[in-house]
């Protein structure tokens, strides 16, 4: 028998299906590039013909696939849902996923920069931007699950709860940046059939997806924990800004409740808002980047007391090939690491505009006045996420230094004051304090 017709062979012996739909939110923004320069940004999110968001089909079957990886005795299922390098003829995957189509209602922009691992400053030129789209937003995925039989159909649905509790966790998610936060999901509602392929009447349902309503809340799983092959650990991180101190994570761009703030006094600097969508409209929302967090509060630090313990530590000039604790831990230009760190919104913001003026250094003379909003209070919650499976030798010790690091942060540890900051001039602001973590 050839190939081709064991692989005829092989589908027709899918006598059932599963057909459903399940209901995301963002939960975070989202990184899906279209691989295109946008027109104020250096990427651009994937689009439909006519505007919409696009996700493709692929994205969700990867999601799902790698969610169920990370479960006890799903190795089979995986395997033959796709990425099996060890057989050459698997077939066609059980598992299809159509492409999600949503509305935008208004990208967002991320800007962001690389720090130099020398010196700890801004690598000249090195500053871009890229396009997201905003938290909150709904996205559905519809599905089908080919099958043999409709006990395999149900002891799929069970394996497929487990999974969407993995994903709610934020381990897994969607699109790129996931060392930063993005691309996370929370799991709304869902609804699914079992479709019998023998008759015309199911035949007929296969390709035509109900709308299911997005609940104001979302809906529990009613499926038991998940026993995980592949652990992770999350750190829940309760921090603030220090009392006396101001704290900045600046961008040029004013937003609609800072022009209202300040009307025709506009700083030259504003406290970085991200877009958030309530249901009805965009909204904007002080928070604190995810990617300036894992970078200045853990990558900096954690990478000077691996030199100062006198372990060898590059300076990213060969990262494809490093082995160093410190590209293992969080990665590097050609790699990802092992901990991800989500925005982190704060609550009692307390914004200012601070006026500074720049003196001569010789003739102590007035060169400059320049203003910058600012953060004189509020507190924030970090999401820490830590992938013990991404490699399992390092992960002992990366959680020692990290729980170690998060006690250096509260204010009953004997490190000198400020010796943690975060921001625009960090060099007399942004101290943080961590208040409790578990």
């Amino acid at each position: 028998m050839s190939e081709q017709s064991g692989q005829a062979l092989y589908m027709s012996e899918y006598k059932y299906v599963l057909h459903g739909s399940v209901v995301f939110s963002l939960r975070t923004g989202l990184m899906i590039r279209s691989g295109k320069p946008g027109k104020l940004t250096d990427s651009s999110i994937e689009r439909s013909f006519d505007g919409k968001l696009h996700i493709n089909g692929y994205v969700w079957s990867s999601l799902l696939r790698r969610a169920l990886a990370r479960l006890k005795g799903t190795e089979e299922l995986v395997k033959a849902i796709g990425k099996d390098t060890t057989q050459t003829n698997q077939g066609v995957s059980p598992l299809w996923c159509e492409a999600t189509s949503s509305e935008l209602y208004g990208p967002d922009v991320r800007p962001g920069n690389k720090v130099s691992r020398v010196w700890g400053a801004v690598c000249i030129g090195a500053v871009f931007s890229d396009e997201i789209v905003p938290p909150g937003i709904p996205l559905a995925c519809n599905f089908n699950y080919f099958a043999r039989s409709e006990e395999e159909i149900k002891n799929f649905a069970d394996q497929l709860c487990q999974a969407l509790d993995v994903i709610r966790s934020g381990i897994e998610n969607i699109g790129s940046g996931w060392s930063y936060g993005h691309g996370r999901l929370d799991f709304f509602n869902a609804i699914s059939e079992i479709l019998d392929l023998k008759k015309s009447s199911d035949r007929s349902k296969l390709w035509e997806f109900p709308k299911v309503a997005t609940p104001e809340k979302p809906y529990r799983l009613a499926c038991k924990k998940p026993e995980m092959a592949k652990p992770c650990t999350r750190y829940t991180v309760k921090a603030r800004i220090a009392d006396g101190q101001l704290l900045a994570v600046h961008t040029d761009m004013p937003m609609l409740d800072s022009l209202s703030q300040y009307g025709d006094k506009l700083p030259a600097s504003f406290v970085y808002r991200r877009y958030k969508f309530n249901g009805q409209k965009l909204a904007p929302e002080i928070v604190i980047p995810g990617r300036t967090i894992r970078q200045a509060l853990l990558s900096a630090p954690l990478e000077r007391k691996l030199r100062s313990q006198g372990q060898k530590i590059c300076e990213d000039t060969k990262p494809e090939e490093c082995q160093c604790s410190r590209c293992q831990w969080f990665g590097n230009t050609d790699s990802g690491g092992m901990i991800a760190v989500l925005d982190a919104p704060v609550t009692n913001a307390a914004p200012q505009i601070v006026n500074r003026v720049q003196l001569c250094e010789h003739s102590l003379q007035n060169m400059n006045l320049f203003s910058g909003e600012y953060l004189k209070g509020g507190e924030f919650t970090i999401e820490i996420l830590l992938d013990e499976a991404r490699n399992p030798t390092q992960a002992a010790a990366l959680k020692g230094a990290l729980e170690a690091l998060l006690n250096e942060l509260k204010p009953s540890a004997n490190t000198p004051p400020g010796w943690y900051r975060l921001g625009a001039t960090a060099t007399c602001t942004g101290q943080v304090e961590v208040t409790d973590w578990k």
